[in-house]
């Protein structure tokens, strides 16, 4: 059914950065990203980690590809009014901090190794074959 003068909102933009980038690298993104007033958050939590299943016995060892996938995912700012110029701004920003990353080798704490580097890449939401 098309409603006449109405817009889809969805409700979340979600990205994930490539296999290479760690938590560490992930959250840096996030809070430089939140630092220059971009509203971009961490996506939920994989579902047996939500306090509400914590009674269950799930095994977190079971679920690897849920959790690092997870741990690589950040959701955009999306929503039905957001202009094309803060679309183009918060783009840009998150393949400048990607690149950063990468290529200046930034020491971020908690990396696995103080010259880990990533491949400036993104993937497109999508689910990954494991």
């Amino acid at each position: 059914m098309i409603l006449p003068k109405r817009r889809v909102s969805w409700f979340a933009y979600v990205v994930r950065l490539a296999r290479e980038f760690s938590i560490a690298q992930r959250d840096w993104i996030y809070k430089e990203m939140k630092r220059r007033g971009i509203g971009v958050s961490r996506y939920f939590a994989p579902i047996h980690l939500q306090p509400s299943y914590s009674g269950y016995s799930i095994q977190a060892a079971s679920l690897k590809t849920t959790e690092a996938i997870a741990s690589r995912t950040l959701a955009l700012p999306f929503f039905n009014r957001i202009r094309d110029d803060q679309i183009e701004e918060t783009c840009q920003t998150l393949i400048d901090l990607v690149r950063r990353v990468a290529n200046l080798r930034v020491k971020i704490a908690g990396a696995s190794h103080p010259t880990e580097r990533a491949r400036p890449r993104l993937l497109a939401p999508q689910i990954e074959d494991s």
